[in-house]
C-alpha cells in the first residue's frame, strides 16, 4: 500500500488564519516598529513598491501583486497595527495619524532609503502623509482609489463617516463585522464574492474587540482633521514626481472628484481608468494593474530623462 504524500507545506500566513496551501505562498517576515510588532512581506528585489492597504483589509489584499511584480519590484507589504498579524502596543488608539507613525518607524527600520508607495483607500493618507514628509525618498507614486486632504463639510463623506462611525455603525462592525460583509462584496464589482472569497478578511477579524480598527477608520474621516490638512500640504511637496493613478470607475467610495483633485495636485500623472472596477481595485483588477505598472514604469523614466 503506497503511502499518502504529505500534506503541501504552508506559510505562516495560512496557518495562522487556516488559509489553503499556495493562497498566500509569500514568507512572513516581523519586526518591531513604533512599539507595534509588524507582519509583512518583502519579495523580490529592485525598486521599492511600499504597498499600504485600508479598511478592513490586509498584506493579503496584495497577493496578486506581489506575484506578478516580484520579479522586477521589491514589493513589501506590511499590515498595520490591529489588522492580518500585526500587534499593536498596548492602549494603542487606531487613529490614522498613530499608523502613520508605526509606517514611518518601520520604514525606518528597513532602512527604506528609496522607495514608491502603493496606496488605496486608508493607505492613502497614510502613506502620502509620510512621502509629503520625506518626498526625498519617494521615487515614484502609485495612488489608487483613496483621498489625502479634509473632507468636512463634503456631504458625500459626512454622511458615510457620521453613519458608519457613530453608534449604529459601531453596532454594525463589532456585532456583524459589516466591513468585510457587506462593504467587500459591494466594493468589488468585476467578479461574484462568495463566502469562502471573504473568509481570509473574515478570519483576522473573528471577535469584536478585534473589529475595533474597522470602526475607527470611518469615525476618523472627520475626526483626523488635523492630520488629514497636514496629509494635503504634504501632497503640494510631492507635485513633482512621476505619478500613476489607478481608478476603479465604479467605486461607491470615490469618485472622479477625488480622481481628479489628484491629478491637479500632482501633474506629472498618466491615469488608467480600470472600467467597471469597484473600491477594492487590487481584488477587482490586479491583472490589469501590474500590466499598467510594468508599463508604465520604464516609460516614466524616460520622461524624467527626457525632463
Amino acid at each position: 500500500m503506497t503511502a499518502a504524500p504529505p500534506p503541501p507545506s504552508q506559510s505562516l500566513v495560512e496557518r495562522a488564519f487556516r488559509l489553503p496551501a499556495g493562497s498566500f505562498a509569500f514568507e512572513s517576515k516581523l519586526v518591531d516598529a513604533g512599539g507595534a510588532r509588524i507582519h509583512y512581506v518583502d519579495q523580490g528585489s529592485g525598486p521599492a513598491l511600499l504597498m499600504l492597504h485600508g479598511n478592513p483589509t490586509w498584506s493579503y489584499v496584495f497577493r496578486k501583486l506581489i506575484a506578478g511584480l516580484s520579479d522586477r519590484f521589491r514589493c513589501i507589504a506590511p499590515d498595520l497595527p490591529g489588522f492580518g498579524l500585526s500587534v499593536p502596543p498596548g492602549g494603542y488608539d487606531y487613529l490614522p495619524e498613530s499608523h502613520a507613525r508605526v509606517i514611518a518607524a518601520f520604514v525606518e527600520s528597513l532602512g527604506l532609503e528609496s522607495y514608491t508607495p502603493v496606496v488605496q483607500d486608508w493607505g492613502g493618507p497614510i502613506g502620502l502623509h509620510l512621502a509629503g514628509l520625506h518626498p526625498e525618498r519617494v521615487e515614484r507614486l502609485i495612488i489608487g482609489n483613496t483621498w489625502s486632504w479634509p473632507v468636512n463639510g463634503d456631504r458625500h463623506f459626512e454622511w458615510f463617516s457620521r453613519t458608519m462611525g457613530g453608534p449604529a455603525g459601531k453596532f454594525a462592525i463589532l456585532n456583524f463585522n459589516a466591513f468585510v460583509n457587506v462593504f467587500i462584496p459591494a466594493g468589488i464589482r468585476r467578479r461574484q464574492v462568495d463566502f469562502d472569497f471573504l473568509e481570509p478578511y473574515r478570519r483576522p477579524l473573528p471577535t469584536p474587540e478585534r473589529r475595533m480598527p474597522s470602526y475607527i477608520f470611518p469615525r476618523s474621516i472627520l475626526h483626523s482633521r488635523a492630520f488629514l490638512t497636514e496629509c494635503e500640504a504634504g501632497l503640494a511637496r510631492l507635485a513633482g514626481k512621476q505619478t500613476l493613478i489607478l481608478w476603479g470607475d465604479q467605486d461607491i467610495a470615490f469618485r472622479p472628484k477625488e480622481r481628479e483633485r489628484f491629478e491637479a495636485a500632482l501633474p506629472l500623472h498618466h491615469t488608467v481608468i480600470l472600467k467597471g472596477a469597484g473600491h477594492y481595485i487590487w481584488e477587482d483588477a490586479p491583472d490589469e494593474i501590474v500590466s499598467a505598472i510594468r508599463d508604465w514604469w520604464p516609460a516614466a523614466a524616460n520622461a524624467y530623462r527626457a525632463g
